[in-house]
C-alpha cells in the first residue's frame, strides 16, 4: 500500500541499535496534517547488518509477543497486556530507498528499565 507521511530529518531519541524519528501519516489524501496520527519511525544503526532482515526479525518478534499477550489475557489477569503492532515503511522515492520500522507513538514519559547490553535499572 502507498501512504503519505511526514518524517522529521533528525531523530528525537537514539539507542545503541536504533534512532527514533517523529512521523505523521495521513489517514486519507483529503485529511489534514493537524488531525493525522503520530508515529515513531525507527531506523537501524547497525552498519554491517542486513537492515531489512533486522526489521523483519523485529516485527516478527513483536507480533509473537502480541500473540502471547493475547493468550495470557485469556486467563483474565488483573492487568491485561497489549503489544503495539508495527510495520515497515519504505521511502522508495528517496535515495537508497530507506526502510523504517513504524509504530504508533505512545504519549507520555518513557523510562528505560533494561537494555540489550545487560543494563537493568534499580527502580
Amino acid at each position: 500500500d502507498e501512504i503519505v507521511v511526514k518524517i522529521e530529518n533528525s531523530p528525537f531519541a537514539a539507542g545503541a541499535m536504533r534512532e527514533c524519528f517523529a512521523m505523521k501519516k495521513l489517514a486519507s489524501i483529503s485529511s489534514s496534517w493537524k488531525k493525522s496520527a503520530n508515529y515513531v519511525a525507527k531506523r537501524c544503526q547497525l552498519v554491517k547488518a542486513n537492515r531489512l532482515q533486522v526489521y523483519l526479525d523485529d516485527i516478527k518478534l513483536q507480533m509473537d509477543a502480541k500473540h502471547f499477550g493475547e493468550e495470557f489475557n485469556k486467563l483474565q489477569p488483573p492487568k491485561q497486556i497489549d503489544v503495539i503492532q508495527c510495520y515497515l515503511v519504505e521511502f522508495h522515492e528517496r535515495a537508497n530507498s530507506p526502510v523504517y520500522c513504524v509504530e504508533h507513538l505512545v504519549e507520555g514519559n518513557y523510562i528505560k528499565y533494561n537494555s540489550n547490553s545487560g543494563y537493568v535499572t534499580d527502580e
